[in-house]
């Protein structure tokens, strides 16, 4: 209200609070600095530019201006387009700092799933056991990665169900691979690799899955060498706690090389309600696009770029018209 800060600062107190990691709070800092503030001044002002051209030709039709030309407006309009896309898709990495980078344990029964998430945890967050099928559902657990906050779900074994409760739970296996980050895909280095299902090969890539080779320490354990080459492969033995701390740290780095902050935008990243005003501005900045390209009336496209100006001031404050007039007369001789 005395305009010491605009509503994004205002968000990240709160976000500074709640932040559980610490890129959560290099995050909350960079925006209660006012990151997400100058890059929407930024905005502002270009597409203020891109009105004041088209609205010099509405309001002062009487005066000797060149001859109207939307080509040049219509090249600075698809870059601003582009960038505020640009900003909307960081959101996921907003969600990913604030929620956790959601990561699935998969994999046949037996191969040490729940002793994995357990060895993770450091507690016995999820049963034991060498009957089949002992994890029927998903289970839920959070912890730190270096400053990363992980939120790791030990699913149920997938393999052919014997009965309808377990083929429900590999079905929540697969539902929820739809909306995972990660995966950790165990296998028995002492049995044959894995047959996944189509589902989960669509969704697991060398950026977003390690292979852990579990029961290393067996006499009849193998590398699994020609089984997936493309990712990375980790041996360990959750039974005598092998290879565990360099598979953490393989984990830690695939993250912070593929999850890392985006770096197109300045820094800048953007929550859900920042991302739904950006949407607006960018939908009415492709109408005012095609209306350009269409050579349809200057004030029909002027009405959409104020829209969309309208839009972008929602993530940190309305702008008035005066700035608009001040852009118009900095341009042209009127």
């Amino acid at each position: 209200l005395n305009g010491k800060m605009d509503l994004s600062q205002a968000e990240a107190v709160s976000d500074l609070i709640r932040a559980r990691s610490d890129r959560g709070i290099e995050l909350a800092q960079r925006q209660l600095h006012g990151a997400v503030g100058r890059k929407m001044s930024q905005l502002t002002d270009r597409l203020l530019a891109v009105m004041a051209h088209v609205e010099a030709y509405i309001d002062f039709p009487e005066e000797d201006l060149p001859s109207e030309d939307q080509q040049g407006p219509a090249a600075d309009l698809r870059r601003v387009i582009n960038e505020v896309g640009d900003l909307i898709d960081t959101q996921h990495y907003s969600a990913l700092l604030h929620e956790g980078i959601k990561t699935l344990i998969i994999g046949e029964p037996n191969v040490g799933k729940s002793s994995l998430i357990n060895t993770l945890t450091g507690s016995d967050r999820s049963i034991v056991s060498d009957i089949p099928g002992t994890t029927r559902d998903y289970i839920s657990a959070f912890v730190m990665l270096g400053p990363w906050r992980i939120e790791i779900l030990d699913t149920a074994g997938l393999h052919e169900a014997g009965d309808a409760i377990e083929q429900i739970g590999i079905n929540h296996t697969i539902e929820q691979a739809e909306t995972a980050d990660f995966f950790l895909l165990v296998l028995d280095a002492g049995a044959p690799s894995p047959a996944l299902p189509d589902a989960l090969l669509q969704r697991m890539r060398p950026a977003n899955t390690i292979v852990i080779e579990n029961k290393v320490d067996l006499p009849h354990a193998r590398a699994h060498d020609g089984f997936m080459t493309a990712f990375k492969h980790a041996r360990i033995s959750l039974q005598d706690q092998l290879g565990i701390a360099e598979f953490r740290q393989s984990w830690a780095e695939t993250i912070e090389s593929n999850l890392s902050q985006p770096s197109s935008t300045d820094g800048v990243v953007v929550n859900a309600r920042h991302a739904s005003a950006l949407g607006e501005a960018r939908n009415a900045l492709e109408l005012a696009a095609q209306k350009m390209r269409e050579q349809d009336l200057s004030e029909l496209i002027a009405a959409d770029l104020r829209d969309a100006v309208e839009s972008i001031g929602k993530v940190v404050g309305k702008v008035d018209n005066e700035r608009m007039l001040d852009s118009l007369f900095k341009q042209f001789c009127i």
